[in-house]
């Protein structure tokens, strides 16, 4: 049955729970979807070797600092802070009650399990949610413009300090070696962040989000698995681009590169990308944003090539970049194969995609690239007499076709593409015409 089935080019169903390239929810007895909430399946690891069930607490000049100690008493857990619109600063102790603060922010799996739900909070207690846009703001830390974090801190959690509108800079102590997701999330003001020494891991598309003026971006030479290069973040060879500073009109990928992270360019200020002569690789969304209306390669690349908006493997035929004009999006026919791996930039709502006659495979959820699940505006036309081939499309919960949308098949054709709607079990979803 098509019902419970997540769908690649559907609709908002059922509170986003039937979105294809989604969320795998169960439903329950009533037939409603299941409500997966966030203490049902964290893992109570990181809660291991705190005492959260004592708090303590510090009095600052400004705010209060709520803390856990470790169950040695030796390191402390700022978990949460009391300020009012008066605060100014948030300067962190170094220690609470001697024990050394190591690990700032709250973590969900804090949360009683009657009390969880999907959404996390930053320092001040204030929900965030990065996928509804919110960041966290609130009258709590309308005024807060410097934050100072604990000289020994190690452990920075995410969504920790997102929301702080007036931040203008930061330094990230030397011992953090994780930028998680949304830390910095909606730090609007936000313009020069020194990352620490020690960075070992990096989440390049939330963590950083909604900071459009964040331009300068430093990083200790002594970090042993990143650099930063020209307001970009390499991986320490320089061979695989990791993400750009918000800020970057222009990037410039360079020559050294061979590779580009998932989510690299996804968020940010650019309009153009110029992707130097050894990029080969391109992963998932890497280049997304919505501003990037312009993508051109070095002539000495061997290989990727570009045919009109598109940006795809000489070898193979797959598509790798689609580069929307006015919302709209035509596939030539050098690419062969669209994979839910390519990326969709210059527009967030494709009102139109053209599917050229040479595309012989989608493979996987394809339709993830020009967000199938969320838009069902988009009128997609097949050019070929026949319909592509599906692979990689194993998932009996997903439907890899598109569905509540208008559908462009030709005309002698439309019998064979009613069979193969009919194969995949969505005939009954989509509206065929022809051309």
């Amino acid at each position: 049955m098509m019902r419970n089935k997540r769908i690649l080019g559907g609709a908002l169903l059922l509170s986003m729970s039937l979105l294809g390239g989604g969320l795998n929810m169960g439903f329950s007895n009533n037939g409603q979807p299941a409500i997966v909430k966030a203490a049902d399946t964290k893992s109570q690891s990181t809660l291991a070797g705190w005492n959260t069930g004592k708090e303590v607490t510090y009095k600052g000049s400004e705010a209060t600092y709520h803390a856990y100690l470790s169950e040695d008493g030796k390191n402390a857990w700022i978990y949460l802070v009391e300020t009012t619109n008066k605060t100014k600063s948030l300067k962190f102790p170094d220690a609470v009650e001697g024990a050394v603060v190591t690990r700032v922010g709250y973590d969900t799996a804090l949360r009683k399990l009657e009390d969880a739900d999907e959404f996390n909070q930053n320092i001040s207690g204030v929900t965030v949610e990065y996928a509804h846009g919110v960041d966290g703001w609130s009258e709590k830390t309308i005024n807060v413009e410097s934050v100072v974090l604990p000289k020994n801190l190690t452990i920075l959690e995410s969504t920790a300090l997102s929301g702080l509108r007036k931040v203008k800079s930061i330094t990230i102590p030397d011992g953090v070696q994780k930028i998680s997701a949304e830390t910095f999330y909606g730090c609007k003001s936000l313009k020069e962040v020194k990352l620490p020494k020690s960075l070992a891991s990096f989440d390049n598309y939330t963590s950083f989000s909604a900071c459009p003026k964040l331009s300068k971006v430093t990083l200790s030479k002594e970090n042993k698995s990143f650099k930063m290069q020209k307001g970009l973040l390499l991986n320490k060879k320089g061979t695989k681009l990791i993400w750009a500073v918000p800020a970057k009109n222009k990037i410039t990928v360079p020559d050294s590169v061979t590779s580009i992270a998932d989510n690299a360019l996804k968020a940010g200020k650019a309009t153009s990308v110029y992707l130097g002569k050894k990029v080969k690789m391109i992963g998932k969304d890497a280049i997304a944003g919505k501003k990037i209306t312009k993508v051109s390669i070095a002539k000495k690349n061997k290989s990727i090539a570009k045919q009109g908006q598109c940006i795809y493997e000489k070898k193979s035929g797959k598509l790798l970049i689609a580069v929307a004009k006015k919302n709209v999006v035509k596939i030539g026919n050098k690419v062969k194969l669209i994979s839910e791996d390519a990326s969709l930039c210059g527009s967030r709502q494709l009102k139109k995609l053209d599917i050229g006659a040479s595309v012989k495979t989608l493979q996987g959820a394809w339709g993830e690239f020009y967000r199938a699940g969320y838009v069902t505006t988009t009128k997609v036309y097949f050019r070929s007499k026949n319909p592509p081939k599906l692979t990689q499309n194993n998932d009996k919960n997903y439907c890899y076709l598109p569905i509540f949308r208008d559908v462009y098949v030709p005309k002698a054709s439309l019998n064979k593409y009613k069979k193969w709607y009919k194969k995949n079990d969505a005939l009954q979803f989509v509206k065929l015409k022809t051309f």
